[in-house]
């Protein structure tokens, strides 16, 4: 009789500690599916970000192999002025740290998830992170490039159409291309070539990541039942 009452208690010490987990691990997905929420909302307004800095280079491009006397200068020196901002995704990793940190991830039973989960996290970190310190290496230089053709003085002005205008109207020799080097030129326009196609494979990689957060947010909803 003894053994049973012990055999018993351990069963329910065991039962209650497999409860006290389960509700951690719904817990941990609830607050992990808020995460993802806002990943994605961020993502949204990053692929419009990436989107719209492509169409510039294309006009960019465009303009640029016009002859000279053909160019939109003002739409071009417009975009130009673009081209110095960048962009970085936010990663709401507050419950990922948690799990890794806490050693919880094994409380996620749903091996679908939890794989889910740990390539979603490394794609971040090992791929998309990495890809971004480099092309803000590449577009530092082309900024550099840039500053020898455009006087970067009246960038800020570009976004503030009535002024800008204005101040071309009345010297329109300000926004003119400075340098008629044609090998620097050429470099220059390599450059620009070489963040057009930055500027794509980014885009690409923000909907990847973009697929991969919304497919975990239906695992976790349909595998926990939460809204």
């Amino acid at each position: 009789m003894l053994f049973l009452a012990v055999f018993c208690g351990f069963l329910a010490e065991n039962q209650r500690e497999h409860m006290i987990e389960h509700r951690r691990e719904k817990k941990y997905m609830g607050t992990l599916l808020e995460d993802l929420i806002r990943d994605t909302s961020d993502l949204h307004n990053d692929i419009i970000f990436w989107e719209g800095k492509i169409k510039k280079t294309d006009t960019i491009k465009s303009e640029l192999n016009k002859k000279p006397a053909e160019r939109n200068t003002v739409l071009l020196y417009r975009c130009i002025a673009t081209m110095g901002s960048g962009n970085s995704f936010l990663y709401h990793d507050r419950t990922v740290s948690q799990l890794k940190n806490s050693g919880s991830f094994r409380l996620i039973r749903k091996n679908n998830i939890s794989d889910s989960l740990a390539n979603y996290d490394s794609y971040i970190n090992n791929t998309l992170r990495p890809v971004m310190e480099i092309f803000r290496e590449n577009r530092r230089y082309y900024n550099q490039m840039q500053n020898r053709f455009f006087n970067s003085e009246y960038f800020y002005l570009a976004n503030q159409p009535h002024r800008f205008d204005s101040a071309v109207a009345s010297r329109p020799d300000i926004i003119a291309m400075r340098n008629r080097d044609e090998d620097l030129f050429f470099e220059y326009c390599n450059e620009l070539n070489g963040i057009a196609g930055g500027f794509w494979f980014l885009n690409v990689m923000h909907r990847t990541l973009m697929r991969r957060a919304s497919n975990l947010i239906s695992l976790i909803k349909e595998e926990y039942h939460l809204k």
